[in-house]
């Protein structure tokens, strides 16, 4: 007990830790199969579709959260935006499945930054949580390959590993992007609550 308190500062700090963790074990642990599963998928023009359905979902899961906390204008035009930089970005991308890249990496950095926010906010940590956070997660993504390096059935690229580091870019300016529109329709009175509904993701608290 002591332990764990001296290392997190809140049970939610733990909390986001584990979940950052345990999103990066998952991505490790599935690297020797990812390959074989996008072979099977692609011989059976099925990659595609399974990515699109696997992003729709993501955003679906997004927007009902954001949709809970009741946003107001400012929130809403921020959210709009980076959709559309998000699906710009999917666009453009030659391979199915390197969209997967912007998810995977997304999620770790926003459960690290969300973890660095409630450390700051409970004085343990005095750093720029959205810098820390998408270095640790490109640092992430960089080991990534690294393992894929020595494994027989994968290879090292240099391009997945600025797409790890973009995922966690979008997704942290995402997240500070909207954090402060949240605040500026809070201080406009535009009907956003002044506490965070039960069990939601702590905003960027500036």
């Amino acid at each position: 007990m002591g332990f764990s308190m001296s290392l997190f500062t809140s049970t939610r700090e733990r909390r986001l830790w584990l979940l950052a963790l345990g999103t990066l074990i998952l991505i490790y642990s599935t690297l020797g199969l990812a390959r074989t599963a996008v072979e099977v998928l692609r011989d059976n023009n099925l990659l595609r579709l399974s990515v699109a359905l696997v992003m729709v979902a993501s955003a679906a899961v997004v927007m009902w959260r954001i949709g809970r906390q009741r946003p107001g204008r400012r929130e809403v035009a921020v959210v709009a935006l980076a959709g559309a930089v998000y699906l710009a970005a999917l666009v453009v991308m030659e391979r199915a499945e390197e969209r997967l890249h912007l998810l995977e990496y997304g999620l770790v950095a926003a459960f690290v930054f969300w973890a660095l926010e409630e450390r700051r906010a409970n004085g343990a940590f005095g750093g720029r949580s959205w810098l820390w956070a998408i270095l640790a997660t490109a640092a992430a993504g960089w080991l990534d390959e690294g393992i894929q390096h020595i494994l027989p059935s994968r290879y090292y690229d240099l391009k997945d590993v600025g797409l790890n580091a973009g995922g966690a870019i979008l997704a942290v300016l995402t997240i500070e992007a909207r954090a402060w529109a949240r605040r500026r329709d809070r201080r406009a009175g535009k009907g956003v609550p002044a506490i965070e509904p039960p069990g939601e993701p702590p905003l960027s608290r500036g």
